[in-house]
């Protein structure tokens, strides 16, 4: 959930908990995944996470996949980087 802080919120039939994201750029996030309107939140998508634990209670989110109807699973982060933008600003599309 991203509004003007980024939270990873995790749910059923995980253990129910939320993290926030630090070090992250909106811009950088909304060339990789369409920003939503009309809510609390730019961003508000079931995701796919792969966490890295560095501390204890510190991760490194290793990979990020937000689903898109229209566009199915998007690349956020790969490799603990950001990915390669997709086509979800191309006209054709």
């Amino acid at each position: 959930m991203v509004s003007d802080t980024f939270e990873i919120v995790f749910v059923s039939p995980l253990p129910a908990m939320v993290g926030e994201v630090t070090g992250w750029d909106r811009k950088l996030l909304s060339a990789r995944a369409p920003a939503g309107g009309g809510g609390k939140y730019t961003h508000h998508r079931p995701s796919l996470i792969c966490l890295e634990a560095l501390a204890d209670g510190l991760f490194k989110i290793v990979s990020l996949k937000m689903f898109y109807e229209s566009f199915g699973w998007l690349k956020i982060l790969e490799g603990g980087e950001y990915a390669k933008p997709g086509p979800i600003w191309d006209e054709d599309v």
